[in-house]
């Protein structure tokens, strides 16, 4: 296991890297740090892979402050990221918010991604859903400085950087987007916020959807069986 950092647009991100063979990349989900991701990478650098995990730029990190991200912006951070670290084509393993992010980039670099994997993506389906994250508890968090009473992975929300990113990485999927790529969309049946991130089903061309038993975040809880469904993915299709 190696860690260093790599330096994008002044940025000085923290990244993990493990394992050789074929390159994974995970881009982790909104508000989250690396660390819960550790276990899932070692896993899937034990299957003979290349896996790097990187922070991301628009939430608090420990050297840097949030800047904020267009959707652009993110798939131009990506395909610097990946230009730095010499990786010329990569599977993209993406959890909640870094769902949108990899949407962005393969729509735009799709010669740069073998295939992608989707885990509880953050797509939001249409107008309702982003009215929920926008007014109905983003705003309400804001409003009433309910900070205190979040999960720790989502305090960044006070930074107006970091929610303004936010937001834009759950605008409503207006259209069927093809992905030519092989990709797998794994939805938890015990995801409480899965009703209101159901823009996957906007998602067409060679897609492959499992539903699994687990909650939003199987990283956490379920490593082991995330990586064997994954691992059969990309044997099968990458």
């Amino acid at each position: 296991m190696e860690t260093s950092f790599v330096t994008i647009d002044g940025y000085e991100l923290k990244m993990r890297m493990k394992g050789e063979g074929l390159s994974i990349l995970i881009l982790p989900g909104g508000g989250e740090s690396i660390q819960p991701y550790y276990p899932l990478q070692d896993r899937l650098a034990d299957k003979h892979y290349k896996v790097y995990l990187p922070e991301l730029p628009s939430l608090p990190g420990e050297r840097f402050s949030p800047r904020f991200m267009s959707l652009e912006d993110w798939a131009d951070w990506l395909d610097k990221l990946l230009v730095v670290l010499s990786i010329e084509t990569t599977v993209l393993i993406t959890h909640s918010y870094g769902g949108r992010i990899a949407l962005q980039y393969i729509l735009e670099n799709l010669q740069k991604c073998s295939a992608a994997v989707f885990i509880s993506p953050g797509l939001t389906n249409n107008r309702w859903q982003y009215i929920f994250w926008h007014y109905l508890f983003g705003e309400t968090v804001r409003f009433f400085h309910l900070y205190p009473f979040l999960p720790k992975g989502m305090r960044w929300m006070r930074n107006d950087n970091a929610y303004k990113s936010a937001l834009l990485l759950l605008s409503p999927i207006k259209e069927k987007q093809e992905l030519k790529i092989p990709s797998l969309v794994l939805v938890g049946k015990r995801d409480p916020i899965r009703i209101l991130i159901t823009g996957w089903k906007k998602l067409a061309g060679e897609i492959t959807v499992q539903e699994m038993d687990w909650d939003h975040s199987p990283q956490k809880r379920a490593p082991e069986s995330l990586v064997e469904v994954i691992d059969k993915f990309i044997k099968n299709e990458a």
